[in-house]
């Protein structure tokens, strides 16, 4: 490399840190060459600096949709299109096919919200704004094109669960155990579900409100073998 800032401008574009803080508080660099191994492990053309830089700007070329658009509950649906300035929006249409099965249909043309492509941003259009929580399929056709451009549109919730105490400010408390410390005077030396029974109703008499227990169900079928103490679908008990 002749120069040291393509390689920095490169790293940053594929999110290579060039230092780090160690395991006692002192700043490592991470050497050109390292950067240049892990780039080329990525695909880059390391050959030389122009050479990584045209592989960079191909390989980061913006597509005309993005692979995924997370949209939370209650906030505006909108889509940014990649698009040069030369596209006509008459030859949009778009598809949206929901998780539950019902299909939308539309034409860019008429929901366009923004258009920033003079100054090198998106052609910004928009979907209707109740979709339901779920994965959903979009698809936007362009004439004269055979296949559509693809995205899948995530709507969430705009929070996770959370129980009416902690949203009161409250504080929950109880223990977090692996189920096979417990020792009684009635097991073998292991805990069992006759000691979390016994547990459970004695945080509760304590005004717990959890216990958080370790993984103890079967995990996939499909792969009965997999088990682990510390693989899980859930801890809380």
């Amino acid at each position: 490399m002749t120069e040291q800032t393509a390689l920095k401008q490169v790293a940053e574009m594929a999110r290579i840190a060039d230092s780090y803080v160690s395991a006692w508080g002192d700043e490592a660099k991470v050497e050109d060459e390292t950067i240049l191994r892990l780039l080329a492990s990525l695909g880059y053309d390391t050959t030389n600096d122009e050479s990584l830089l045209k592989s960079a700007e191909k390989k980061h070329k913006k597509e005309v949709l993005d692979p995924v658009l997370v949209v939370k509950d209650g906030d505006a649906v909108e889509v940014e299109l990649h698009l040069g300035v030369s596209a006509r929006e008459s030859d949009f249409s778009w598809r949206l096919e929901t998780e539950q099965g019902e299909v939308l249909e539309g034409y860019l043309q008429s929901q366009i919200v923004r258009d920033e492509r003079a100054e090198g941003g998106p052609l910004v259009f928009a979907l209707p704004s109740n979709l339901p929580w779920g994965y959903h399929k979009l698809y936007l056709e362009r004439k004269r094109r055979k296949a559509p451009y693809e995205m899948t549109l995530i709507r969430t919730p705009r929070a996770c669960y959370k129980q009416s105490a902690i949203d009161e400010g409250k504080k929950l408390w109880g223990p977090s155990i692996q189920l096979y410390t417990l020792r009684t005077q009635h097991n073998w030396g292991i805990g069992d579900f006759g000691d979390l029974k016994q547990l459970v109703a004695d945080i509760a008499a304590r005004g717990g409100d959890f216990v958080g227990l370790n993984p103890i169900h079967s995990l996939f079928p499909a792969n009965p073998e997999g088990a682990s103490h510390t693989a899980h679908l859930h801890v809380a008990g």
